[in-house]
């Protein structure tokens, strides 16, 4: 579940900074450089730095998950105390 939403937030983000650079290129086609300059440096700090980060998070999850579940099924004397009730 958790790697799940880390794609949708990701495709969310990439969608974003996506549509912004489109703006910041129409911008740079019809005003002076800055405009698209400014777009740019913030569509980067909102949108790609995100990104980068779902796809680290995504890494470090898929690697932790199944050591979670391994751990977890291991029988223990408390389990099994716990069953026999």
């Amino acid at each position: 579940m958790a790697t799940k939403d880390t794609l949708w937030e990701e495709a969310v983000h990439g969608a974003m900074f996506l549509a912004i650079q489109m703006l910041a290129l129409y911008a740079a086609a019809r005003s002076p450089y800055d405009a698209a300059v400014y777009l740019t440096a913030c569509d980067v700090l909102i949108n790609f730095y995100p990104v980068i980060l779902q796809r680290y998070n995504r890494f470090r999850l898929a690697k932790v998950i199944p050591r979670r579940d391994f751990i977890q099924q291991k029988e223990t004397p408390y389990r099994r105390a716990q069953d026999r009730l």
